[in-house]
This record gives structure tokens, C-alpha cells and sequence, in this order.
């Protein structure tokens, strides 16, 4: 799927979202945080692909100093995966496990020095998801800022739509987005050579019991008599 604003892919605007000429490359699209508006781009799948990437151009009219989710995948009426700014000035990339919407989550926080230290107000950024049979990796200006093995990777459920903006008003945020693209290929990462054997990531294995370990031998009582002469000894 591809969403250039520019009349390549289609996009519904919802509660005053706006397609207006100052994108990032020619139009794109605006979202008001007062009228809590998003756009939301229809998928027809049968399933994800084992690896791909999610990514687009956003910028903020302000630094967020609270909660802003950016944009979401949704399966229905459940978000499967989404990206959201932390009252701890982090990026953090969520996907659910189950379809609880209390559910836990997985997620990762990439550190504000690696995300938001980058941003400045109505400055663009590009953020770029990624996975595969093995990694979620987010993306930051082309920069990997975080990545995560947890089990289980997305997707628990085949996503139905692209949410730019939020499900709900108090995580709304005001700015533009451009260039919506989703691709079933990893498109960023390190240049492997041809012919060159790719080195797997360590996995989280799965838990299991603890060994048992051998009793602690307990430590001889101090004997500070004999001690003290050691200490004394070079002192002339």
C-alpha cells in the first residue's frame, strides 16, 4: 500500500482531517488535535507477510510532552500495532498479543537521545517499522532505535486498515503526515554483500524451571588476631 496524498492510494478523512498542500513531498495530510482527526487507509489482506515494514513522514506542531500515538495498525476495532510518544520524552513501539484490550502488550521504548531529542516543532521526521521472523525494529530518520525478539512478533491477527492519528481524543495530536507506505519487504537495515551468510539474532527462549542449585557453603567466622598482623606488616 502506498499513500502519497497526491492521488496515489486511497484515504477516508475522519473529524476534520484535511489533505492541504504543505506535505512533504507536494500534498499531504492534516490532522487537528482539537477536533481529534485522523485518516484511515483500508487493507485487504489474507494475512501479514512474514517480513515487512511500515513507515511514513509525520510532523508534529509541537514536541509532545505527553502521550501522542501516531499512527496504528488495526485489525477491526483492535489496534495490533502502534506507535505513540511516552511522557518519558522516548519513542515506544506496542503490539498486542491477544485481543484484551487490557490485555499486556509488547513494547519497547527507544531512549529520547536515539528519538525525540530529533524533533522540533513542524519539523519532518520518518519513522520506519520493520519486521521479520525474528526482530520488530523501529526505525528513527533512517537510524535503528530499538528493536525487541519478544514472542510473540506481530501479527496475532491479520490487520483490516492503517489509523493515521488515534483511537481516542486525550492521545490526539496536531500535525502533518505523508508518504503512507507498506511494503512486504524489510526496506531499511544494513547492506549485506551478496553471497555473504547472514548471522541470526539471538531469540528469547521459551521459560522454563529454574535448576536446582547446589547449598551455599557458609563462610569461616572472621579470625581478625591473625588478620591484623598481615595488615601491619609493611608499615616500617
Amino acid at each position: 500500500a502506498l499513500v502519497d496524498f497526491d492521488g496515489r492510494g486511497h484515504c477516508r478523512l475522519e473529524a476534520g482531517a484535511a489533505v492541504v498542500p504543505e506535505g512533504r513531498f507536494g500534498k499531504g495530510l492534516r490532522l487537528e488535535r482539537a477536533l481529534s482527526s485522523t485518516a484511515t487507509v483500508p487493507l485487504s489482506l489474507d494475512k501479514m507477510p512474514e517480513e515487512g515494514t511500515l513507515e511514513y513522514w509525520f510532523a508534529p506542531d509541537d514536541v509532545p510532552q505527553h502521550i501522542y500515538v501516531f499512527g496504528l495498525l488495526l485489525a477491526g476495532d483492535s489496534d495490533v500495532l502502534k506507535l505513540q510518544a511516552d511522557t518519558s520524552e522516548s519513542l515506544r513501539l506496542c503490539w498486542r498479543k491477544s485481543e484484551g484490550t487490557y490485555d499486556p502488550q509488547n513494547s519497547f521504548a527507544c531512549a529520547s537521545a536515539q528519538s525525540r531529542d530529533w524533533f522540533r516543532a513542524g519539523q519532518w521526521q520518518h519513522v520506519a517499522m520493520e519486521w521479520d521472523q525474528e526482530t520488530v525494529r523501529l526505525y528513527v530518520n533512517g537510524m535503528l532505535a530499538g528493536y525487541s525478539t519478544d514472542r510473540p512478533l506481530p501479527f496475532f491477527r491479520t490487520p483490516s486498515s492503517i489509523r493515521l492519528g488515534t483511537l481516542f481524543s486525550v492521545y490526539a495530536w496536531s500535525g502533518s503526515i505523508d508518504e503512507v507506505r507498506l511494503s512486504r519487504v524489510r526496506r531499511h537495515g544494513p547492506f549485506v554483500p551478496l553471497g555473504a551468510k547472514w548471522t541470526a539474532l539471538p531469540v528469547a527462549a521459551a521459560e522454563g524451571p529454574e535448576p536446582a542449585s547446589a547449598p551455599a557453603r557458609q563462610a569461616p567466622p572472621p579470625d581478625f588476631a591473625a588478620d591484623r598482623p598481615k595488615l601491619l606488616g609493611q608499615i616500617p
